[in-house]
Parts: C-alpha cells; structure tokens; sequence
C-alpha cells in the first residue's frame, strides 16, 4: 500500500522482496485502494477499494467499500470463472490426478530404490535426519491483460475492516463495522452467494483482524477486544 503523490490517494502495488525492480502499481484507480494481502498461495492479490461503494460528503464522512480481488495469472482467472458444472468437472479430472500420483507412491520399496536417481540419496553427517524443506515456489505474475483481471469479490459494499480467503480460494470471509458492534460474512465465490454468519460484539477497540488455519477448517476474529473462534 502506497500514496500515489500525483493525486495524493492510496494504491496497491507489488515490488520484488530482493529489491531487484520497480514498484508496479497494481490498481491505478483513482480511488481509495488500501489493505493489500495474498489469497490462494499467491495467485491472488487481495484489497479494499471504495470505487463501487457509496461516498459521504462532508467532515468525517466515510465511503463504504469492498473486497477486490486480482489474479496474477490467466490460470487463476479462468478457474475462477468456471461455473458450478464446469469446477466440478475439473475437480474430479484432478481427484483422478491425485490416484494416479498415489498409486506411483505405493510401489514396492525396491521399485523405489530403482526408480531413484543418485541425487536422491539421502544425506550424510550432521544434516543426516532433516527433514527436507519445501522450496518456496517463486510468485508468478503474467503482466499482459493483468488489469483485466480483477474481480469484485465481496457482495455487499460496507465498513469492511478485514478479510481473507480460504486456501482452494473458493471462499471469502469479511468482518464488517455495524452501527452496535460488528459483523462475520461469507461469500462463496462460485455461487456468488453472500450472507451474514454472526454478529459480533462492539466496544471502544476498534481494532479487527481476521485469519484462517492453514487448512482452512477453522477461523479467528478479533473484534471488540475479544477474540472469537468459528
């Protein structure tokens, strides 16, 4: 999140971690877009923007917002496009992936050691019994048509203070500012379909955060100076 001086207004860019390149601005609005954060292991990029929302006038008015969403690649995009049929079509194609990548693991030990090439071995010494860490896989970002691909996410315009999406990216949760309190909504993206799930209470901390486990299973609002489970 950065101020774009030629107009003096919130954006949301992306810039390698090593320092290897420029600031590319993402967004280029116009408007407020604030609160940038990754979904989906990185092939989307997340933020609040007031572009859609209503705008007050006036000393301490606010404008309602929403969830934005854009994917860094045409792959991400198309999935997500893909009606109700059509994902489940390709969800069993990638069930029968996953046997077919389980029946490979489930070759006898010696099929194994044969199938094995020298770099395979394991190591010796005093980095015997490590476990191999998984590399991180580097963020894949295809610039052509990247505007194209964004997306309103949430349904409903409003004081949004945080969100997340789950880990497959089919679901977004949000944690909106009420006039008594707060509350939790759920949008699943494939359905289009978003409605209120709690309503939580209110008090003189403002401050809101909202985050899933890494499955996805369970989730953690604070709101209110409380922390809640769901």
């Amino acid at each position: 999140q950065f101020i774009d001086r030629n107009r003096w207004s919130q954006e949301v860019g992306l810039v390698p971690a090593d320092g290897s390149g420029k600031l590319r601005n993402l967004t280029q609005s116009g408007y407020e877009d604030f609160h940038p954060v990754f979904g989906r292991q990185g092939q989307v990029v997340l933020w609040a923007s007031d572009r859609q929302g209503l705008h007050g006038s006036g000393g301490g008015a606010r404008n309602d917002v929403d969830v934005f969403g854009m994917f860094l690649t045409r792959a991400a995009y198309d999935r997500y496009q893909l009606d109700k049929a059509e994902f489940a079509q390709l969800k069993a194609r990638e069930e029968e992936d996953k046997k077919d990548e389980g029946k490979q693991d489930d070759k006898p030990a010696d099929k194994k050691a044969a199938d094995k090439k020298p770099s395979d071995k394991k190591p010796e010494g005093k980095d015997a019994g490590k476990k191999d860490e998984p590399a991180a896989k580097p963020l894949v970002v295809e610039a052509e048509g990247l505007d194209e691909r964004v997306a309103r996410l949430s349904t409903v315009s409003g004081d949004i203070r945080d969100y997340v999406l789950t880990p497959d990216g089919e679901q977004l949760f949000y944690v909106t500012k009420v006039e008594d309190g707060f509350e939790l909504w759920q949008v699943r993206l494939r359905e289009k379909d978003g409605h209120r799930v709690a309503q939580l209470p209110g008090g003189k901390i403002e401050r809101v955060a909202l985050a899933l486990d890494a499955k996805g299973s369970s989730g953690f609002v604070m709101a209110g100076g409380q922390v809640h489970k769901f």
